[in-house]
Protein backbone atom coordinates (compact mmCIF):
# COMPACT_ATOMS: atom_id res chain seq x y z
CA UNK A 1 0.00 0.00 0.00
CA UNK A 2 1.31 3.21 -0.40
CA UNK A 3 2.19 6.12 2.35
CA UNK A 4 -0.93 8.70 2.17
CA UNK A 5 -0.37 12.28 1.16
CA UNK A 6 0.05 14.33 4.37
CA UNK A 7 -2.94 17.17 4.51
CA UNK A 8 -1.81 20.76 3.39
CA UNK A 9 -3.48 23.51 6.11
CA UNK A 10 -5.12 25.99 4.17
CA UNK A 11 -2.78 29.22 3.21
CA UNK A 12 -3.43 32.32 4.74
CA UNK A 13 -4.00 35.64 2.73
CA UNK A 14 -1.42 38.26 3.59
CA UNK A 15 -4.38 40.42 4.99
CA UNK A 16 -4.84 37.33 6.96
CA UNK A 17 -1.40 36.98 7.99
CA UNK A 18 -1.20 40.55 9.14
CA UNK A 19 -4.15 40.64 11.12
CA UNK A 20 -3.07 37.55 13.11
CA UNK A 21 0.33 39.38 13.50
CA UNK A 22 -1.41 42.35 14.98
CA UNK A 23 -3.25 40.44 17.57
CA UNK A 24 -0.83 38.66 18.73
CA UNK A 25 1.51 41.92 18.80
CA UNK A 26 -1.37 43.68 20.38
CA UNK A 27 -1.58 41.20 23.26
CA UNK A 28 1.77 40.83 23.69
CA UNK A 29 2.76 44.48 24.07
CA UNK A 30 -0.51 46.23 24.99
CA UNK A 31 1.19 49.36 27.38
CA UNK A 32 4.89 49.92 26.18
CA UNK A 33 6.84 53.48 27.17
CA UNK A 34 9.56 54.09 25.11
CA UNK A 35 12.48 56.38 24.64
CA UNK A 36 13.72 57.64 21.73
CA UNK A 37 14.26 60.64 19.77
CA UNK A 38 11.72 61.77 17.52
CA UNK A 39 12.72 61.62 13.40
CA UNK A 40 10.60 62.39 10.36
CA UNK A 41 7.23 63.92 11.00
CA UNK A 42 4.41 63.98 8.69
CA UNK A 43 1.36 66.15 10.00
CA UNK A 44 -1.38 65.64 6.77
CA UNK A 45 -4.73 68.00 7.03
CA UNK A 46 -6.37 65.24 9.19
CA UNK A 47 -4.96 66.32 12.33
CA UNK A 48 -3.05 63.06 13.25
CA UNK A 49 0.32 62.88 13.70
CA UNK A 50 2.78 60.04 11.98
CA UNK A 51 6.79 60.43 13.21
CA UNK A 52 9.82 58.37 14.11
CA UNK A 53 11.37 57.19 17.17
CA UNK A 54 14.70 56.77 16.99
CA UNK A 55 18.13 55.52 18.70
CA UNK A 56 21.46 54.97 16.93
CA UNK A 57 21.02 51.83 16.04
CA UNK A 58 17.46 51.66 14.91
CA UNK A 59 13.77 53.39 14.27
CA UNK A 60 10.33 52.43 14.99
CA UNK A 61 7.14 54.21 13.41
CA UNK A 62 4.82 56.09 15.43
CA UNK A 63 1.34 57.88 15.36
CA UNK A 64 -0.12 59.64 17.59
CA UNK A 65 -4.17 60.39 16.49
CA UNK A 66 -5.54 63.68 16.29
CA UNK A 67 -7.91 63.38 19.83
CA UNK A 68 -4.52 63.04 21.47
CA UNK A 69 -2.57 65.50 19.87
CA UNK A 70 -4.23 68.94 21.12
CA UNK A 71 -3.58 67.80 24.15
CA UNK A 72 -0.08 68.12 23.85
CA UNK A 73 1.74 71.01 25.97
CA UNK A 74 4.81 71.92 23.59
CA UNK A 75 5.36 71.23 19.58
CA UNK A 76 6.55 68.26 18.46
CA UNK A 77 9.81 68.48 16.38
CA UNK A 78 12.47 66.90 15.16
CA UNK A 79 15.52 66.45 17.23
CA UNK A 80 13.67 66.11 20.55
CA UNK A 81 13.83 63.46 23.32
CA UNK A 82 10.76 61.84 24.25
CA UNK A 83 9.14 59.39 26.66
CA UNK A 84 6.12 58.05 24.51
CA UNK A 85 3.52 55.91 25.72
CA UNK A 86 1.14 53.30 23.85
CA UNK A 87 0.35 49.63 22.77
CA UNK A 88 2.05 48.11 20.33
CA UNK A 89 0.04 47.15 16.23
CA UNK A 90 0.50 46.03 13.03
CA UNK A 91 -0.99 47.97 10.30
CA UNK A 92 -2.84 45.02 8.09
CA UNK A 93 -2.28 46.91 4.61
CA UNK A 94 1.63 46.71 4.70
CA UNK A 95 2.36 44.37 7.97
CA UNK A 96 4.62 47.50 9.07
CA UNK A 97 4.19 47.67 12.98
CA UNK A 98 4.05 50.87 14.60
CA UNK A 99 3.77 52.10 18.03
CA UNK A 100 0.38 53.84 18.72
CA UNK A 101 0.76 56.81 21.31
CA UNK A 102 -1.64 57.89 24.03
CA UNK A 103 0.60 60.69 25.46
CA UNK A 104 4.15 62.08 24.67
CA UNK A 105 6.27 63.99 27.17
CA UNK A 106 9.89 65.33 26.84
CA UNK A 107 12.49 63.38 28.41
CA UNK A 108 15.96 65.06 29.44
CA UNK A 109 17.43 67.16 27.70
CA UNK A 110 14.64 67.34 25.44
CA UNK A 111 12.97 68.85 28.32
CA UNK A 112 15.84 71.76 28.84
CA UNK A 113 15.54 72.49 24.92
CA UNK A 114 11.41 73.33 24.74
CA UNK A 115 12.23 75.07 28.39
CA UNK A 116 14.47 76.72 26.49
CA UNK A 117 12.59 78.39 23.36
CA UNK A 118 9.90 79.10 25.41
CA UNK A 119 12.09 81.34 27.24
CA UNK A 120 13.63 82.86 24.40
CA UNK A 121 10.59 83.37 23.04
CA UNK A 122 9.03 85.58 25.74
CA UNK A 123 12.63 87.36 26.14
CA UNK A 124 12.40 88.19 22.32
CA UNK A 125 9.11 89.66 22.86
CA UNK A 126 10.55 91.86 26.01
CA UNK A 127 13.17 93.19 23.55
CA UNK A 128 15.51 92.11 25.28
CA UNK A 129 17.33 90.30 22.91
CA UNK A 130 16.89 93.31 20.11
CA UNK A 131 20.49 94.37 18.42
CA UNK A 132 18.99 98.19 19.50
CA UNK A 133 19.79 97.89 23.27
CA UNK A 134 23.25 96.48 23.04
CA UNK A 135 25.62 98.62 23.86
CA UNK A 136 29.25 98.56 22.64
CA UNK A 137 32.38 97.66 24.90
CA UNK A 138 34.67 99.68 26.40
CA UNK A 139 38.18 100.39 24.40
CA UNK A 140 40.05 100.48 27.26
CA UNK A 141 38.28 99.44 30.52
CA UNK A 142 40.23 100.31 33.85
CA UNK A 143 39.58 96.95 35.26
CA UNK A 144 37.34 93.77 33.73
CA UNK A 145 35.04 91.69 35.86
CA UNK A 146 35.36 87.89 35.63
CA UNK A 147 32.03 85.77 36.98
CA UNK A 148 33.16 82.21 36.13
CA UNK A 149 34.32 79.16 38.43
CA UNK A 150 37.46 79.69 39.89
CA UNK A 151 39.17 76.25 39.53
CA UNK A 152 37.22 75.58 35.91
CA UNK A 153 39.64 76.03 32.32
CA UNK A 154 37.37 78.97 31.58
CA UNK A 155 38.76 81.79 34.06
CA UNK A 156 42.68 80.86 32.80
CA UNK A 157 41.75 80.68 29.49
CA UNK A 158 40.35 84.40 29.94
CA UNK A 159 43.28 85.44 32.31
CA UNK A 160 45.56 84.04 29.30
CA UNK A 161 44.08 85.93 26.88
CA UNK A 162 44.07 88.95 28.76
CA UNK A 163 47.24 89.23 29.84
CA UNK A 164 48.86 88.35 26.22
CA UNK A 165 47.07 91.41 25.27
CA UNK A 166 47.43 94.07 28.29
CA UNK A 167 49.61 92.95 30.89
CA UNK A 168 48.84 95.47 33.25
CA UNK A 169 45.40 94.49 32.70
CA UNK A 170 43.61 94.53 36.41
CA UNK A 171 40.78 91.67 36.42
CA UNK A 172 38.23 91.30 39.49
CA UNK A 173 37.10 87.81 40.15
CA UNK A 174 33.80 87.10 41.55
CA UNK A 175 33.95 83.24 42.01
CA UNK A 176 30.45 80.93 41.78
CA UNK A 177 29.23 77.62 41.26
CA UNK A 178 28.47 77.70 37.00
CA UNK A 179 26.46 74.11 37.36
CA UNK A 180 24.07 72.41 39.99
CA UNK A 181 21.43 72.74 42.03
CA UNK A 182 21.79 77.23 42.77
CA UNK A 183 24.13 78.25 39.88
CA UNK A 184 21.74 80.01 38.27
CA UNK A 185 21.00 82.41 41.30
CA UNK A 186 24.63 82.71 42.44
CA UNK A 187 25.95 83.85 38.75
CA UNK A 188 22.75 86.55 39.05
CA UNK A 189 23.84 87.42 42.35
CA UNK A 190 27.31 87.38 41.03
CA UNK A 191 27.07 89.39 38.01
CA UNK A 192 24.70 92.23 40.24
CA UNK A 193 27.82 92.50 43.08
CA UNK A 194 30.61 92.88 40.48
CA UNK A 195 29.06 95.63 38.51
CA UNK A 196 29.12 97.66 41.60
CA UNK A 197 32.34 97.02 42.08
CA UNK A 198 33.85 101.16 40.57
CA UNK A 199 36.58 100.80 38.50
CA UNK A 200 35.00 97.83 36.39
CA UNK A 201 34.24 99.03 33.23
CA UNK A 202 33.14 95.63 31.52
CA UNK A 203 31.93 91.90 32.75
CA UNK A 204 32.43 88.48 31.04
CA UNK A 205 30.49 85.94 32.43
CA UNK A 206 31.38 82.16 31.26
CA UNK A 207 32.20 78.74 31.57
CA UNK A 208 33.66 76.00 29.37
CA UNK A 209 31.34 73.65 27.06
CA UNK A 210 29.39 71.19 28.54
CA UNK A 211 25.93 69.13 28.27
CA UNK A 212 22.49 71.10 28.45
CA UNK A 213 22.09 69.70 32.22
CA UNK A 214 25.30 71.46 33.23
CA UNK A 215 24.45 74.80 31.23
CA UNK A 216 21.38 74.74 32.40
CA UNK A 217 22.39 77.79 34.99
CA UNK A 218 23.27 80.14 31.72
CA UNK A 219 19.82 79.51 30.06
CA UNK A 220 17.83 80.52 33.76
CA UNK A 221 15.72 83.84 32.92
CA UNK A 222 17.12 85.46 36.42
CA UNK A 223 20.11 85.49 35.02
CA UNK A 224 18.61 86.56 32.22
CA UNK A 225 17.49 89.67 33.51
CA UNK A 226 20.52 89.96 35.51
CA UNK A 227 22.15 90.69 32.20
CA UNK A 228 19.91 92.92 30.65
CA UNK A 229 19.86 95.27 34.03
CA UNK A 230 23.41 95.15 34.00
CA UNK A 231 24.64 98.44 34.83
CA UNK A 232 28.09 98.17 32.40
CA UNK A 233 28.17 95.97 28.87
CA UNK A 234 28.36 92.26 29.70
CA UNK A 235 30.44 89.63 27.23
CA UNK A 236 28.75 85.82 27.46
CA UNK A 237 31.59 83.16 26.74
CA UNK A 238 29.71 79.97 27.40
CA UNK A 239 31.28 76.83 26.04
CA UNK A 240 32.27 76.35 22.26
CA UNK A 241 30.96 77.60 19.32
CA UNK A 242 27.83 75.45 19.15
CA UNK A 243 26.57 76.16 22.01
CA UNK A 244 24.10 78.44 22.44
CA UNK A 245 22.29 79.57 25.83
CA UNK A 246 19.98 82.47 26.81
CA UNK A 247 22.85 84.52 28.59
CA UNK A 248 24.70 84.42 24.95
CA UNK A 249 21.29 85.97 23.60
CA UNK A 250 21.04 88.68 25.95
CA UNK A 251 24.43 89.52 26.57
CA UNK A 252 26.08 92.85 24.76
CA UNK A 253 28.24 90.74 22.93
CA UNK A 254 28.52 87.39 22.98
CA UNK A 255 32.20 85.26 22.61
CA UNK A 256 32.37 81.74 21.27
CA UNK A 257 34.76 81.12 23.26
CA UNK A 258 36.52 82.60 26.99
CA UNK A 259 39.38 82.97 25.12
CA UNK A 260 37.70 84.74 22.64
CA UNK A 261 36.44 86.75 25.39
CA UNK A 262 39.57 87.45 26.86
CA UNK A 263 40.83 88.85 23.76
CA UNK A 264 37.60 91.47 23.30
CA UNK A 265 37.58 93.02 26.42
CA UNK A 266 41.54 93.85 26.37
CA UNK A 267 43.24 95.98 23.62
CA UNK A 268 46.25 94.07 22.11
CA UNK A 269 49.01 96.50 24.03
CA UNK A 270 51.29 95.95 21.31
CA UNK A 271 49.02 97.00 18.43
CA UNK A 272 48.13 100.43 20.89
CA UNK A 273 52.12 101.09 21.13
CA UNK A 274 52.91 100.94 17.00
CA UNK A 275 48.97 102.73 16.76
CA UNK A 276 50.96 105.78 19.38
CA UNK A 277 54.41 105.37 17.34
CA UNK A 278 52.76 106.10 14.18
CA UNK A 279 50.84 108.70 15.18
CA UNK A 280 53.75 110.40 16.81
CA UNK A 281 55.78 110.13 13.60
CA UNK A 282 52.87 111.80 11.76
CA UNK A 283 53.10 114.67 14.47
CA UNK A 284 56.53 114.96 14.12
CA UNK A 285 56.38 114.85 10.11
CA UNK A 286 53.46 117.52 10.12
CA UNK A 287 55.15 119.96 13.02
CA UNK A 288 58.29 119.65 11.26
CA UNK A 289 56.33 120.70 7.78
CA UNK A 290 54.52 123.21 9.05
CA UNK A 291 57.45 124.82 10.50
CA UNK A 292 59.42 125.03 7.40
CA UNK A 293 56.39 126.51 5.74
CA UNK A 294 55.54 129.23 7.87
CA UNK A 295 59.34 129.81 7.96
CA UNK A 296 59.17 130.36 4.10
CA UNK A 297 56.23 132.89 4.23
CA UNK A 298 58.08 135.04 6.85
CA UNK A 299 60.53 135.46 4.92
CA UNK A 300 58.73 136.37 1.81
CA UNK A 301 56.92 138.80 4.23
CA UNK A 302 59.98 140.17 4.93
CA UNK A 303 61.26 141.02 1.46
CA UNK A 304 58.10 143.31 0.60
CA UNK A 305 58.66 146.97 0.58
CA UNK A 306 55.54 148.01 2.42
CA UNK A 307 57.37 145.99 5.73
CA UNK A 308 60.08 148.08 5.89
CA UNK A 309 57.65 151.06 7.36
CA UNK A 310 56.88 148.36 10.07
CA UNK A 311 59.68 149.45 12.96
CA UNK A 312 58.61 153.19 12.52
CA UNK A 313 54.60 152.53 12.78
CA UNK A 314 55.41 150.13 15.67
CA UNK A 315 57.63 153.73 17.56
CA UNK A 316 54.68 155.27 16.93
CA UNK A 317 52.27 153.44 18.57
CA UNK A 318 54.93 153.02 21.37
CA UNK A 319 54.70 156.77 21.69
CA UNK A 320 51.14 156.98 21.39
CA UNK A 321 50.65 154.72 23.90
CA UNK A 322 52.94 156.41 26.23
CA UNK A 323 50.71 159.30 25.86
CA UNK A 324 47.29 157.38 26.85
CA UNK A 325 48.87 156.14 29.94
CA UNK A 326 50.21 159.44 31.29
CA UNK A 327 46.57 161.27 30.39
CA UNK A 328 45.49 158.62 32.14
CA UNK A 329 47.55 158.54 34.97
CA UNK A 330 46.71 162.32 35.28
CA UNK A 331 43.08 161.88 35.42
CA UNK A 332 43.41 159.09 37.80
CA UNK A 333 45.31 161.79 40.51
CA UNK A 334 42.46 163.62 39.40
CA UNK A 335 39.22 161.40 40.18
CA UNK A 336 40.91 160.38 43.13
CA UNK A 337 41.51 163.94 44.92
CA UNK A 338 37.61 164.88 43.92
CA UNK A 339 36.42 161.77 45.71
CA UNK A 340 38.62 162.41 48.69
CA UNK A 341 37.22 165.83 49.10
CA UNK A 342 33.80 164.43 48.63
CA UNK A 343 34.64 161.54 51.45
CA UNK A 344 35.91 165.19 53.54
CA UNK A 345 32.56 166.69 53.06
CA UNK A 346 30.23 163.48 54.00
CA UNK A 347 32.56 162.91 57.38
CA UNK A 348 31.83 166.31 58.19
CA UNK A 349 28.31 165.91 57.48
CA UNK A 350 28.21 163.05 59.77
CA UNK A 351 30.48 164.86 63.10
CA UNK A 352 28.76 164.81 65.94
CA UNK A 353 27.94 168.20 66.26
CA UNK A 354 25.76 168.02 63.24
CA UNK A 355 24.26 164.66 64.71
CA UNK A 356 23.00 166.41 67.51
CA UNK A 357 21.22 169.26 65.95
CA UNK A 358 19.62 166.74 63.93
CA UNK A 359 18.39 164.78 66.76
CA UNK A 360 17.05 167.67 68.29
CA UNK A 361 15.09 168.84 65.11
CA UNK A 362 13.65 165.37 65.15
CA UNK A 363 12.48 165.24 68.57
CA UNK A 364 10.75 168.71 67.94
CA UNK A 365 8.70 167.58 65.48
CA UNK A 366 7.99 164.20 67.00
CA UNK A 367 6.33 166.41 70.10
CA UNK A 368 4.23 167.95 67.34
CA UNK A 369 3.00 164.68 65.65
CA UNK A 370 2.33 163.63 69.01
CA UNK A 371 -0.34 166.56 69.98
CA UNK A 372 -2.23 166.00 67.00
CA UNK A 373 -2.74 163.24 67.18
CA UNK A 374 -3.65 163.40 70.89
CA UNK A 375 -5.93 165.94 69.37
CA UNK A 376 -7.58 164.27 66.79
CA UNK A 377 -7.91 161.14 69.32
CA UNK A 378 -10.04 163.46 71.48
CA UNK A 379 -12.14 165.47 68.54
CA UNK A 380 -12.81 161.75 67.12
CA UNK A 381 -14.51 160.56 70.80
CA UNK A 382 -16.58 163.69 71.28
CA UNK A 383 -18.07 162.84 68.25
CA UNK A 384 -18.87 159.46 68.67
CA UNK A 385 -20.54 160.45 72.18
CA UNK A 386 -22.98 162.81 70.40
CA UNK A 387 -23.58 160.15 68.28
CA UNK A 388 -24.47 157.54 70.63
CA UNK A 389 -26.58 160.15 72.56
CA UNK A 390 -28.53 160.86 69.64
CA UNK A 391 -29.29 156.99 68.75
CA UNK A 392 -29.92 156.27 72.43
CA UNK A 393 -32.91 158.85 72.07
CA UNK A 394 -34.24 157.56 69.22
CA UNK A 395 -34.48 153.87 71.20
CA UNK A 396 -35.97 155.07 74.12
CA UNK A 397 -38.79 157.13 72.18
CA UNK A 398 -39.42 153.55 70.86
CA UNK A 399 -39.39 151.60 74.32
CA UNK A 400 -43.04 150.29 75.12
CA UNK A 401 -42.40 151.23 78.82
CA UNK A 402 -42.07 155.05 78.19
CA UNK A 403 -45.53 154.69 76.73
CA UNK A 404 -46.79 153.43 79.82
CA UNK A 405 -45.04 155.61 81.93
CA UNK A 406 -47.04 158.41 80.17
CA UNK A 407 -50.47 156.87 81.34
CA UNK A 408 -50.77 154.16 78.29
CA UNK A 409 -51.82 150.52 79.79
CA UNK A 410 -51.27 147.43 77.29
CA UNK A 411 -54.19 144.69 77.51
CA UNK A 412 -53.84 141.24 76.05
CA UNK A 413 -56.26 137.97 76.27
CA UNK A 414 -55.04 135.69 79.59
CA UNK A 415 -56.27 132.55 78.07
CA UNK A 416 -54.50 132.51 75.15
CA UNK A 417 -50.66 131.28 74.73
CA UNK A 418 -48.92 133.92 73.96
CA UNK A 419 -51.30 136.79 75.13
CA UNK A 420 -51.59 139.01 71.91
CA UNK A 421 -52.55 142.24 72.49
CA UNK A 422 -56.08 143.83 71.79
CA UNK A 423 -56.25 146.20 69.41
CA UNK A 424 -60.34 146.68 69.20
CA UNK A 425 -63.00 146.05 71.67
CA UNK A 426 -64.63 143.48 69.48
CA UNK A 427 -61.15 141.15 69.75
CA UNK A 428 -62.56 140.53 73.50
CA UNK A 429 -65.37 138.34 73.16
CA UNK A 430 -67.77 138.31 76.61
CA UNK A 431 -66.77 136.16 79.19
CA UNK A 432 -63.20 136.36 78.24
CA UNK A 433 -60.06 136.90 80.76
CA UNK A 434 -57.70 139.53 79.93
CA UNK A 435 -54.55 140.92 81.09
CA UNK A 436 -54.07 144.39 81.98
CA UNK A 437 -50.35 146.03 82.47
CA UNK A 438 -49.39 149.73 83.84
CA UNK A 439 -46.24 151.39 84.27
CA UNK A 440 -45.89 150.21 87.54
CA UNK A 441 -47.68 147.65 89.89
CA UNK A 442 -48.62 144.52 88.89
CA UNK A 443 -50.92 143.55 85.92
CA UNK A 444 -54.94 143.49 86.66
CA UNK A 445 -56.32 140.42 84.82
CA UNK A 446 -60.32 140.98 84.62
CA UNK A 447 -63.12 139.14 83.00
CA UNK A 448 -65.30 140.81 79.73
CA UNK A 449 -69.14 141.34 80.30
CA UNK A 450 -71.34 142.71 77.50
CA UNK A 451 -72.37 146.32 77.46
CA UNK A 452 -74.14 147.81 75.06
CA UNK A 453 -73.69 151.39 73.07
CA UNK A 454 -75.28 153.70 70.67
CA UNK A 455 -73.22 153.57 67.43
CA UNK A 456 -73.12 156.28 64.91
CA UNK A 457 -76.57 155.88 63.27
CA UNK A 458 -78.51 155.28 66.06
CA UNK A 459 -78.63 151.75 66.71
CA UNK A 460 -77.64 150.07 69.22
CA UNK A 461 -74.78 148.06 69.10
CA UNK A 462 -73.91 145.22 71.83
CA UNK A 463 -70.16 145.63 72.90
CA UNK A 464 -67.80 143.61 75.72
CA UNK A 465 -67.37 145.46 79.11
CA UNK A 466 -65.06 144.79 81.43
Amino acid sequence: MGKEPVARPRPLSVNELNRRARDLVERSFPDVWVEAEVGEIRRPPSGHLYFTLKDKTASVAAVMWASGVWRLDFPLEAGLRVVVRGHLTVFPATGKYQIVCRSVALAGEGALRAAFVALKAKLEAEGLTAKERKRPLPFLPRAVGLVTSPSGAAVHDMLRAIRDRFPTMRCVLMPVPVQGDGAARALADGLRRIARVASVDVVVIGRGGGSAEDLAGFNDERLARAIASCEVPVVSAVGHEIDVTIADLVADVRALTPTAAGELVAPDLAVLWDHLDGCVMRLTQGIRRTGVEERRRLTELGRRPGLSLFPRLIEEQRQITDGLVDRMTVSLAQRMRTARAQLDGLGRALSPATLRVGVAGNREALRGLDRRLDAAARAAVAVARSELIRQTSKLDALDPTAVLARGFTLTRLEDIDGGPLLRSAADAPPGARVRTTFADGPDLISEVNCSEVSGSDGDEESLPSV
